[in-house]
């Protein structure tokens, strides 16, 4: 997970035998993660140790978690930082860039999404979100004017919410995006729309979602 944050599907989610969640962020966010996380750590470590021993097909059990500091902003950086970490490229991988694509400028994120699909292996998959668009950045800009402000900042969650400033350094339409993540080398690149996740799910709220494979 780049730009992980405070996410916790590494500990609230069942994982298939031997999976490997690896969190990036910077340095801050991830003391910041780690000490309000120890407690959970110590109870999955306990979790882990009951399920050793068992090699029951399919069985679900918790994720190893790997804190890895890093930025993401430097691709060839990044990528160090997590193999040294432990990461193993030779394996197939599951990339989630979720509100995180935005906050990096259009050339820093082609290098990124580029240089994932060259060095991971075949069966990779790639899910990210999109930054927010055009319309978005003019509401930002009308609420930074309200408030006597000139930053645009906030989440990639809230993109495009009423009241809420973005700090984003790229501003696309889904379908930019996509096109740029097919133009790194992904393969069979989809975009699953806001209103096809709410139908399919049931959510009353949900945002647009791009997907790759290698």
């Amino acid at each position: 997970m780049l730009g992980a944050g405070t996410d916790t599907r590494a500990y609230r989610l069942s994982w298939p035998p031997g999976f490997v969640v690896y969190e990036v962020d910077t340095e801050q966010v991830t003391q910041f993660k780690n000490r309000v996380m120890q407690a959970a750590d110590k109870q999955m470590q306990q979790q882990q140790q009951q399920h050793e021993g068992q090699a029951e097909t399919g069985r679900q059990q918790p994720a190893r978690r790997v804190a890895v500091v890093a930025d993401a902003s430097n691709a060839r950086d990044l990528w160090s930082k997590l193999v040294s970490s432990g990461f193993d490229p030779s394996e197939p991988t599951l990339y989630l860039l979720e509100g995180f694509i935005g906050y990096l400028t259009v050339s820093a994120g082609n290098a990124l999404l580029s240089h994932l699909y060259g060095h991971s292996a075949v069966g990779s998959h790639i899910i990210m979100t999109a930054p927010p668009s055009a319309a978005d950045r003019a509401r930002s800009a009308a609420v930074a004017a309200k408030n006597g402000s000139s930053n645009e900042g906030g989440s990639g969650e809230n993109a495009g919410a009423p009241g809420i400033q973005l700090h984003h350094a790229t501003f696309e339409e889904p379908i930019d995006t996509l096109a740029r993540l097919c133009a790194a080398g992904w393969q069979r690149c989809e975009l699953l729309d806001a209103d096809q996740l709410r139908a399919k799910y049931n959510a009353e709220h949900a945002q647009a979602l791009l997907l790759g494979k290698k």
